[in-house]
């Protein structure tokens, strides 16, 4: 996780490269975009090598179940979005009822 709060794809909201701006903050951690593209690399000659996938790992290469590998994916990333976004939604209307509290103790009742 880059950031606890901000969307994904928005992590810098000033920024003005909208629809590529999430694939500079992915590069900018390192160690986290070279392990997800080590395991992304790592799957396909495991699962299609026929000797690797038979022998060493025992199990047949997936076909149909790619779909749910997809679907699946795409769950995670709407469930963390949202989670997000609820947080981001708490936490502002927090800072503005605590806001509304603050500015009517400094307003004296009787003038």
């Amino acid at each position: 996780m880059v950031n606890m709060r901000r969307s994904f794809f928005r992590m810098q909201p000033k920024s003005k490269k909208y629809f590529t701006q999430w694939m500079y903050d992915v590069w900018r951690n390192k160690f986290l975009f070279w392990s997800i593209m080590a395991g992304w690399i790592t799957m396909f000659p495991m699962i299609y090598i026929p000797v690797l996938n038979d022998v060493v790992f025992k199990h047949k290469p997936i076909t149909w179940e790619w779909g749910i590998v997809a679907v699946e994916a795409v769950l995670f990333f709407i469930g963390v979005e949202a989670w997000k976004w609820t947080k981001r939604v708490f936490f502002r209307r927090r800072v503005r009822k605590s806001s509304m509290l603050s500015s009517s103790r400094d307003v004296p009742e009787h003038p």
